[in-house]
């Protein structure tokens, strides 16, 4: 296998930093949980002063998923690092309504899909970045620069690394004079930069 097409090793200061995310998220549930069973505990029959207990059981259960949607615990937990090759780059379109006091307006949805070829041999549809607008008379026109400008990072034969943990893909350089790519905000970089303009992350280098 070419050097090319070897993952690069993730820098330590982002790991460090994907492993900080994990674990904000994990205690931030869990100080959520703890402070909602105490609720229970001390004034559950208060908050939900149903008549049958059963009732009162369903509304706790209920209650007690609420840290888990808001902290994305563990659905946004599970992740997977892959390698492949872009075998085609799509802006998909998609149309919803969304409700404003007593109006209802169109919601416009672009979605950034990668199709990838996996070294394992799989052929999945990646969403790199998914944008929504809503469409009311205030922003009549949508504006989908974000998802055109993240379009341009790819084309159909690039080599891509997904890191677990991030949510934008490293793209490998097919030439000295290629930009480096930033995993922790997708910005491209100068190829002789180490440091992401954008977000001050480290870059990942293709020699490591």
């Amino acid at each position: 296998m070419t050097k090319q097409n070897q993952r690069p090793t993730l820098p330590v200061s982002l790991k460090k930093k994907r492993n900080g995310k994990i674990f904000a998220r994990v205690l931030s549930c869990f100080l959520l949980l703890a402070f909602l069973i105490v609720v229970i505990i001390m004034w559950g029959d208060e908050v939900f002063p149903f008549p049958r207990p059963t009732a009162r059981y369903v509304a706790y259960a209920i209650l007690m998923l609420v840290p888990f949607a808001i902290t994305g615990v563990p659905h946004k937990l599970i992740d997977r690092s892959f390698s492949g090759t872009v075998l085609a780059v799509n802006v998909k379109e998609g149309t919803g309504t969304y409700r404003m006091g007593s109006s209802i307006w169109p919601y416009t949805k672009h979605d950034l899909v990668l199709t990838v070829q996996t070294d394992i041999g799989e052929t999945i549809n990646y969403t790199a970045l998914s944008v929504g607008i809503k469409n009311h008379p205030s922003s009549p026109v949508p504006n989908i620069a974000k998802i055109e400008y993240q379009a341009d990072n790819f084309s159909a034969g690039d080599r891509v690394h997904k890191y677990y943990g991030f949510k934008h893909l490293y793209v490998a350089p097919q030439t000295e004079v290629d930009r480096a790519h930033c995993i922790v905000c997708g910005t491209k970089n100068d190829n002789k930069d180490t440091v992401c303009w954008s977000c001050h992350s480290e870059l990942i280098s293709p020699d490591n």
